[in-house]
């Protein structure tokens, strides 16, 4: 009996061990497909082919940052078509592919 109890309880153990370990794994597969946005002190990351990030400038300054969707049917690099300079306040649009994943960000004033 007192062997059964024993085992019961190591087995127990090992089990909240193991669920414990699990749960501090990360996926960092999910970083590759994000990018980081930041103006005004704060620090996002934007989710990358659908999203785009916004900063907002007074002069020089970035004073926000804010992640957004892409507007349906943007394709391709979206300065070219959908985010271009001179439209909605935007003042500049870059937009970089890196192999399947494209990071944009788009400067407006504030």
């Amino acid at each position: 009996m007192r062997s059964a109890v024993k085992f019961v309880g190591v087995l127990c153990a090992v089990l909240v061990a193991s669920a414990l370990l699990g749960g501090c794994s990360t996926d960092d597969g999910a970083l590759d497909n994000t990018f980081s946005c930041s103006g005004g002190g704060t620090t996002l990351r934007c989710i990358s082919n659908t999203q785009y990030c916004e900063q907002a400038y007074s002069g020089s300054v970035a004073t926000g940052a804010r992640c957004l969707a892409l507007p349906t049917g943007c394709s391709g690099s979206p300065c070219d078509n959908c985010l271009r300079s001179g439209t909605g306040g935007i003042i500049q649009c870059s937009s970089i592919a890196i192999g399947s994943t494209r990071a944009t960000t788009v400067n407006v004033r504030n």
